[in-house]
C-alpha cells in the first residue's frame, strides 16, 4: 500500500488524507448530534493518522493532533461532557501516529541505505575492468557487467536469469568445471579458485580465459570474473613453433655428410669456400660460441704454467 501511494504525486496522497479526515468530522457529528450516540465510532480515525505518519513521518502528526483534539471538543461541545476514555482514546491517536512516523523514518533510512550499498557495488561490479559475472547454485547467470557483453557477444537482457554458464566453454573443460562448481558450495578450499578453461563466445570464437571464482558468503551463489589472456596464450605458441621450427631447421643443416678438414678442422660449405665449425654453424643458426682453452691443448701451449681449471 505504502509503495502504491508513494508512486503518486504529493497532491493526491493530500486529497486523500483531506477526505478521510473530513469523514471523520462527518461521522464524529453524526454520531454526537444525530444519533446522539457515544458509541466507539472513532477506529475510523486511525486511517488517515496511519497514512499521514507513513507519508509526512513527523510532519503527518498534526492529522494525529487535529484528531485527538476533535474528539475532545466534539464531547465538550456537542455532548456536554467529556469522557476520561477521550482523553485516553486521544493520546492514543498521538502515540500511534509518533510510532508510526518513527518507524517509516527508519524504513526511509533503511532503504537509503540499501540503495546506497546496492549504487556502490554495482558501480564496482561494472568497473573492475574484467567479465564478471553472478551464478547460480543451478548454473544460471543472475547477472553480468558490461565487459561480459562484449566477452561473449551477448546483450546483458539475453544473459541474466536465461543462460548458464555451462553454454560458454568447451566441451573439454565442462566436467572438471562442473566438478569445481558442485565441490566449491561443499568445501570452497577444496578447489581452485583460479583456472583457465576455453570460453566460447556468440559467433562460436574460442578465447582463452583465466577464472577467478569465489563464493558470496552466506549464500549458494559465487562471483566469477574472467580474464581473455588469448593474446597471450597465442603469443607463448607462436615461440613455442619458433622454437620448433628453429629446432628443425638447425638439425637439418647439420644432418648429413658434412666435409670437414682432418687437420684444422675447417667446414666446407655449398660453394666451397671453407669456414671454421664456429662460423659455419653460427651462420646457419641462433648458436653463439665462447671461446676458452681445454686442459690437453692448455698444457701443449703453456707447459707447467697451465693448471686446470684456471
Amino acid at each position: 500500500m505504502k509503495k502504491a501511494f508513494e508512486k503518486q504525486p504529493n497532491r493526491y496522497k493530500l486529497t486523500a488524507v483531506v477526505l478521510l479526515v473530513s469523514v471523520a468530522i462527518f461521522l464524529t457529528y453524526y454520531f454526537h448530534v444525530i444519533l446522539g450516540s457515544g458509541k466507539i465510532f472513532t477506529h475510523f480515525f486511525y486511517v488517515p493518522i496511519f497514512l499521514s505518519a507513513l507519508w509526512w513521518k513527523r510532519k503527518g502528526l498534526i492529522v494525529a493532533v487535529l484528531l485527538a483534539l476533535l474528539l475532545v471538543l466534539s464531547h465538550d461541545h456537542l455532548r456536554g461532557a467529556v469522557n476520561p476514555n477521550d482523553y485516553v482514546r486521544a493520546l492514543m491517536f498521538i502515540g500511534v501516529g509518533y510510532v508510526v512516523a518513527l518507524l517509516s523514518e527508519k524504513l526511509e533510512w533503511s532503504e537509503k541505505a540499501v540503495r546506497a550499498s546496492k549504487e556502490i557495488y554495482e558501480t564496482i561490479f561494472e568497473t573492475t575492468g574484467t567479465a564478471t559475472v553472478i551464478v547460480e547454485a543451478d548454473t544460471t547467470i543472475s547477472l553480468a557487467n558490461r565487459q561480459f557483453e562484449n566477452l561473449s557477444g551477448y546483450p546483458k537482457e539475453a544473459v541474466e536469469g536465461k543462460k548458464k554458464w555451462t553454454e560458454f566453454f568447451s566441451e573439454e573443460d565442462l566436467d572438471r568445471m562442473m566438478n569445481y562448481h558442485h565441490i566449491r558450495r561443499v568445501d570452497p578450499n577444496a578447489v581452485p579458485r583460479s583456472y583457465s578453461a576455453r570460453f566460447m563466445d556468440r559467433e562460436g570464437n574460442s578465447r582463452d580465459v583465466i577464472l577467478n571464482v569465489a563464493l558470496i558468503p552466506g549464500t549458494k551463489k559465487s562471483v566469477t570474473s574472467l580474464s581473455d589472456i588469448t593474446a597471450i596464450k597465442d603469443g607463448e605458441r607462436a615461440r613455442e613453433d619458433l622454437q620448433k621450427r628453429l629446432e628443425e631447421a638447425l638439425a637439418h643443416v647439420l644432418s648429413g655428410f658434412i666435409p670437414i678438414c682432418a687437420n684444422c678442422k675447417k667446414i666446407r660449405d655449398d660453394k666451397g669456400e671453407w669456414s671454421q665449425v664456429e662460423t659455419y654453424i653460427r651462420d646457419r643458426s641462433k648458436a653463439e660460441f665462447s671461446h676458452t682453452i681445454c686442459p690437453e691443448c692448455g698444457k701443449e701451449l703453456y707447459g707447467d704454467l697451465y693448471r686446470d681449471g684456471s
